[in-house]
């Protein structure tokens, strides 16, 4: 069984290969596309978020913020402040940040496997500078709109929050250790540009295989554009109707298969099925949701004669101007990832 395993595995290697040769136009335009969103979308949207995180973890300073929460999270979320802050910040700092705080407080034992299992269920959301920046501004010309969206995802986790923490109930955050962790923005900085290293290269894996996809012109088989499914930034290709609205904050509630692997990268033993599960029933909640409000305050998309909103494939590079900042900073993630901790001034 084993070795059937092994062969199909060698025979799917090999056969990416062969087709990334086949379709390799195909494929670099699609990494091009990729490279442009990771360093005018992504990066912007999440690392800075990704370090702030960092730092309110391994500074405890959560502890003092989460206190205005206090009753909100007590009687109507069903759990402890501190872990009602690393709610919040999931559903405002971006997809991975609360899978990634979640596996950060397992690891250090603040939290048993099954409370990060549970919160990574509603601790999983694109932040405001995705949805309100790229999906409303920039492909609807309206902030408007994706601040609908927005809320619309957040109230479908607030929903599930609700509904599992009144079911199973929810543990206080343990302080395991009196001895505070190191607080330094040059490790936080480090931390997070590992972290963003592997989401832009799962993007760009991705971008790979979509491209493949494209050459054999499966996506103009199917009726229903799937892109977003696979990589949630492909939402911005899609046409820009009031009708569309809905189900692209269902595919922004779902995330992408795309997002799950780089979940699944920066897991420490988290394991993903019950946040997938999840998304069943929110794909159809955030859907509602903002079919509801729209319809309630008449919020529709007024399309003007010349198409408003930019395609993904036009985020990019205008100038040299513009390409050498960009250049810059992924040389310097590049510095701080491979910099040892040790002084090399120091002998």
């Amino acid at each position: 069984m084993l070795k059937i395993k092994s062969f199909v595995i060698y025979i799917l290697i090999l056969t990416f290969g062969i087709l990334l040769i086949l379709k390799s136009s195909e494929v670099s335009q699609e990494i091009v596309t990729a490279v442009n969103r990771c360093l005018f979308v992504i990066i912007p949207s999440l690392f800075s978020f990704m370090v702030f995180s960092d730092l309110v973890l391994k500074s405890e300073c959560y502890k003092i913020i989460s206190k205005p929460f206090a009753l909100i999270s007590k009687y109507i979320f069903k759990m402890d402040s501190d872990l009602f802050f690393v709610f919040i910040l999931g559903n405002i700092c971006g997809y991975p940040i609360g899978f990634k705080l979640l596996n950060n407080l397992y690891s250090q034992g603040k939290i048993s496997k099954f409370t990060a299992e549970q919160m990574s269920c509603y601790c999983y959301a694109s932040g405001p500078s995705f949805v309100v920046g790229l999906v409303g501004i920039t492909m609807f010309s309206s902030a408007t709109i994706g601040f609908v969206i927005f809320f619309a995802n957040f109230l479908t986790n607030c929903v599930i929050a609700i509904v599992l923490n009144h079911a199973v109930e929810m543990p206080k955050i343990k302080d395991v250790s009196p001895i505070r962790a190191k607080v330094s923005i040059v490790d936080s900085v480090q931390s997070a540009s590992k972290s963003m290293l592997m989401i832009c290269s799962m993007i760009l894996l991705f971008a790979s295989i979509i491209g493949i996809l494209k050459g054999f012109n499966i996506f103009k088989l199917i009726k229903f554009d799937i892109l977003p499914l696979l990589e949630i930034t492909n939402v911005v290709d899609m046409y820009a109707s009031t009708d569309i609205i809905p189900i692209i904050s269902a595919f922004i509630s779902f995330g992408g298969v795309c997002i799950l692997f780089q979940l699944k990268s920066l897991s420490n033993g988290v394991p993903l099925k019950y946040l997938i599960l999840s998304r069943i029933p929110a794909v159809f909640l955030s859907a509602a949701f903002t079919r509801i409000i729209t319809s309630i305050f008449n919020i529709n998309y007024q399309a003007s004669t010349v198409q408003t909103y930019i395609s993904g494939k036009a985020i990019g590079f205008t100038d040299a101007k513009s390409c050498l900042p960009a250049i810059l900073m992924v040389i310097m993630m590049f510095i701080l990832i491979f910099t040892k901790e040790k002084n090399p001034l120091k002998k």
